[in-house]
Formats: structure tokens, sequence, C-alpha cells
């Protein structure tokens, strides 16, 4: 799923199945109606989408909307006033009547970048709903994206203010840091992100700022000198 500041381009809609499943799988053909000012030929691939409401944290300056795109579908050839389409994808339900938009291409492999600017980011919502907060694996929001300089890869390190058995601010700046986030997806004002380490749950609304190559470096020194220590102490 991704934030985007407007509602996404909504070009038709399923109509019909051939079968009278309620849901469509991988390689059924069904039959959608476009909008009137879609322009579609045979072959060309669309996206299906969800809408997951509006997406907001009470401290961030950003709203945007919500979408996840639960599969691809593409057209055959036209049937009166449909398009007969194949389903090549799915990653979530696809049911008659969902919406489709223009082709959003499925993340396959990222590689972790690390920005040269410092920017500074809240976590704005989360993919699935948790009153503990989010750890590893799970996918978050970001409130800043393509326009503010966050690139594909980059990693936030996530930091927290607050005492956990008291709930007390501990400084005015961040205290510690509680997990990473790498970007998988962007649009103009969000970024998508893989909590892709935790030591503490991420709630809603922590800071997160654009990992640097220096840290990297340092954290990868400093893992490789704890490596060595034990293997010292082994030998």
């Amino acid at each position: 799923g991704d934030v985007y500041k407007r509602q996404v381009q909504d070009l038709g809609y399923i109509q019909a199945f051939e079968k009278e499943s309620s849901m469509a799988h991988i390689h059924d053909e069904i039959y959608v109606k476009f909008d009137d000012g879609a322009k579609v030929k045979p072959g060309d691939i669309f996206s299906v989408y969800t809408s997951m409401g509006k997406s907001s944290y009470q401290t961030s300056d950003r709203s945007g909307y919500k979408y996840a795109v639960t599969g691809q579908l593409q057209t055959i050839a036209k049937k009166n006033d449909l398009w007969e389409c194949k389903v090549l994808e799915t990653t979530g339900m696809i049911q008659r009547n969902d919406r489709l938009t223009v082709y959003t291409p499925k993340i396959n492999r990222i590689v972790k970048t690390f920005n040269p600017r410092a920017i500074e980011a809240l976590v704005l919502d989360s993919y699935r709903e948790s009153i503990t907060g989010n750890s590893f694996g799970d996918v978050v929001y970001l409130d800043r994206g393509r326009a503010d300089g966050v690139e594909i890869g980059n990693v936030f390190e996530v930091y927290s203010f607050y005492d956990r058995g008291t709930e007390k601010r501990i400084t005015a700046d961040p205290t510690y840091k509680i997990g990473e986030i790498t970007v998988i997806s962007i649009t103009d004002n969000f970024a998508t992100g893989l909590v892709s380490r935790s030591m503490n749950e991420i709630a809603l609304g922590s800071l997160a700022i654009t990992k640097t190559a220096e840290e990297a470096a340092r954290s990868s020194r400093l893992k490789n000198k704890d490596a060595l220590k034990q293997v010292k102490m082994l030998e």
C-alpha cells in the first residue's frame, strides 16, 4: 500500500466475472468497464486497488489517502462497451466492483541506500492496525516523500523521547534509537517503509531521521569489532 496527497487516478471498475465465485484468481478472465476518458488498447496492464481510508497523525503537517494494490489485469479485447481482461497477479482480494488505476508494479528487491541529506519524518500510519505498535517486518508510512528528497531504499533511524515506564519525556531531543525503517515505495509527499530493525515497538508519531552512509559505516565497524572480540574470547 501507499499514501497519496490526493485520491488516485480512477480509470474504471470490474463489472463481471465469468465464474460464480466472489473473488478472482490468477489467469481468470473478467470484464471491466473503463471510464470514457481512459485510453485502452489490447495488452495494456492496469492495477486493481482498494481504498484504506485517510492517513493522518495529530503532530504531522500532512495527511493523505491510503491505498493498497490487490492485483494486476491485462486487457485482451473489447466486447461491446466492456473489456475482457486476464488476471496476471493477485496480492489481495479482487472482487466485482473493485476500482482500477494506472499500473503500479510490485516491488521485488530493495537495496538499502543512505541519503546524504538529513530528512526528518514522522511515522504517520501503518498498514495493519496495532495497539502495541509496529515491529520487525511491519509496513508503515512516513510523512515525507519524493518531493522532500526521499529515495527508494533510504534507511530511516527511528527514535523515542520517552521513559517507557512512566511515559514521561526524558529529553527535548531524540533520546534513544528504537529501530530502522527501509523505504520500499514512495509517492510525492509520502513514503512506504518496512520496519527492517526494531529494538522496541515503533508507535505512530515516532520521529524518523535518514541514516547517513557515515553512520552505517560506523555501525558496521562496531559490529565487526564486537564479532572479533567474541572470536578472541572463544579462542
